[in-house]
């Protein structure tokens, strides 16, 4: 990421339109027979369907992960990302014979063309080539634009431009101005990652002098309205003792709205990290929100919950044995073994026949007995921050790459987010 913006300055000085584009939805609607299509030729392929080649066992594997469905691939594993590439390099192969100048990043794709109709007809080739492994453009970002056009986003051009300096006597002043401005990129720049990013510059402050309440409350609010700045927001509100209640209750609030909001749409990573934070500052979950996190029926959101009441720390502990229905022989080969392998071997939970069913089945009575764990229930804490740069001056910022994990179909610019060593 961090050599995409030199790259672009490479490919689109040469040429006069570029071909801006990213597939809709990529990892959901990769369609698993085209595993085999992209390694060895969709008619070979289509012919030799019950062979036992790697593309066909990469299929039948990749459906075992998606509970026997062809459409989607896991989103997430390394594996998922090697079959995403070898799609993606037969369709590059594709575009090759266009004897153009272009660069992809994942899934997506900046190509350029000397004039506008030759760029209409590479959009063409290109949906082609998509269709071919059944694939599809995403309409509502894919365009052709004259060049030139901006190396970066600017609204990662404007904040990385502030000046964040804890030993000024402005400091306050300055963190206000870079929130505010970061409130409203974030309105002009929807999913794109602006409060995120935003949270990272100033993830790694030691140096706060009398500032840090009043960052706290923008952090704070940040996290609120993007939630997937949770973690990066952790990252320094944990670092900072609440000495008073009204602090507490601040955090304690925005860990259970973000659960109660987050939980009925689904998404893992932003309830998983709120109960994680519950957790580490020895907050109670409230009893919606653990009916809410039930009704998830996610293994790692309900293990953490799981965690947080073996540590007391459930408003309403007998919320959380409606997920004892997951301890069956069945489950631990379905969407939930890990909540029944763990619940069980951790004795958080009991079946409700009382028998130990990980035991009797062949494969995962050799974890039991090895002592695999999956969920470690002593990371509760941050760890240390890394030892301070050597500086020739009172402050000096470092680049750090992070890897959003956005939703699909939205992009991460400027790619990277700038913490402060002090």
């Amino acid at each position: 990421m961090d050599q995409r913006s030199e790259r672009r300055a490479q490919v689109y000085a040469q040429g006069r339109f570029l071909l801006r584009a990213d597939i809709s939805r990529f990892y959901p609607s990769i369609y698993t027979h085209s595993i085999p299509w992209a390694l060895h030729g969709k008619e070979y392929s289509k012919q030799h369907k019950f062979d036992p080649n790697l593309g066909n066992r990469l299929d039948k594997l990749v459906q075992a992960c998606q509970h026997g469905q062809t459409n989607g691939i896991p989103i997430g594993p390394d594996t998922s990302l090697l079959i995403a590439e070898a799609l993606l390099c037969k369709v590059d192969a594709e575009l090759a014979k266009l004897n153009i100048a272009g660069l992809r990043y994942v899934d997506d794709y900046e190509l350029v063309f000397d004039s506008q109709a030759a760029a209409l007809e590479g959009l063409s080739l290109f949906q082609e080539a998509l269709l071919d492994l059944e694939l599809h453009l995403n309409p509502a970002k894919t365009k052709v634009l004259p060049l030139p056009q901006r190396i970066e986003e600017t609204w990662g051009d404007t904040l990385k431009g502030f000046d964040l300096n804890p030993s000024s006597p402005s400091f306050k002043s300055q963190l206000i101005h870079f929130f505010d401005t970061a409130f409203e990129l974030s309105h002009a720049f929807p999913d794109t990652g602006v409060l995120k990013y935003a949270a990272g510059r100033i993830a790694n402050i030691r140096n706060w002098k009398s500032h840090y309440d009043i960052a706290e409350d923008l952090l704070v609010q940040a996290a609120r309205v993007e939630a997937g700045a949770l973690p990066v927001v952790l990252n320094t509100i944990l670092r900072q003792p609440a000495t008073d209640d009204a602090r507490k209750n601040r955090r304690h609030n925005l860990l259970l709205k973000t659960i109660i909001e987050h939980a009925p749409q689904r998404h893992s990573s932003e309830v998983a990290w709120s109960v994680w934070g519950c957790i580490a500052q020895g907050f109670k979950l409230s009893t919606d929100s653990l009916k809410f996190v039930v009704k998830m029926e996610d293994s790692i959101c309900a293990l953490a919950a799981l965690h947080a009441r073996a540590l007391g720390l459930a408003e309403a502990p007998a919320e959380l044995d409606a997920l004892a229905a997951a301890l069956t022989s069945g489950e631990l080969y379905d969407s939930r073994w890990m909540l029944a392998y763990e619940a069980a071997v951790r004795g958080w939970l009991a079946p409700a026949d009382g028998k130990d069913f990980v035991a009797s089945d062949g494969n995962f009575a050799k974890l039991k007995a090895a002592g695999v764990r999956f969920y470690d229930e002593t990371k509760t804490a941050l760890p240390p921050l890394p030892p301070p740069k050597a500086k020739t001056s009172d402050y000096e910022g470092l680049g750090q790459l992070i890897n959003f994990s956005g939703s699909e179909d939205t992009e991460d610019e400027p790619g990277d987010e700038t913490g402060e060593y002090f």
